[in-house]
C-alpha cells in the first residue's frame, strides 16, 4: 500500500492514502488552509529569479576563489622546488 503524495510504501494505516508524515502535512493544511500553506511554502522553500541569481553569483565567486588559490598554492609550490 503505497502513500498517495509521497509514493512511498509505509501507508498511516489500511484506511488511510497517506504515510505518518503526509497525514501531518494534511492535517496541517486542513488546519491552516491550503492558500495559506502554498503562500507559506512559495515563501520559504522556492526561490526568485533575483534570489536565483544571487545565489548563482555566490556559487561562480566561491568557484573562482578557490582556483585562484590553487592557482597561488601551485606556484608556490613551484618556487620552492630545488633546481637539479
Amino acid at each position: 500500500m503505497v502513500c498517495y503524495l509521497c509514493d512511498t510504501d509505509a501507508r498511516y494505516s489500511h484506511f488511510s492514502y497517506f504515510c505518518e508524515k503526509c497525514q501531518r502535512l494534511k492535517r496541517i493544511i486542513n488546519l491552516y488552509g491550503n492558500d495559506r500553506v502554498v503562500e507559506i511554502l512559495d515563501f520559504v522553500l522556492v526561490r526568485k529569479p533575483e534570489q536565483q541569481q544571487h545565489k548563482i553569483k555566490i556559487i561562480i565567486d566561491d568557484e573562482s576563489n578557490k582556483l585562484e588559490e590553487t592557482k597561488r598554492v601551485l606556484r608556490s609550490n613551484k618556487q620552492r622546488k630545488p633546481s637539479q
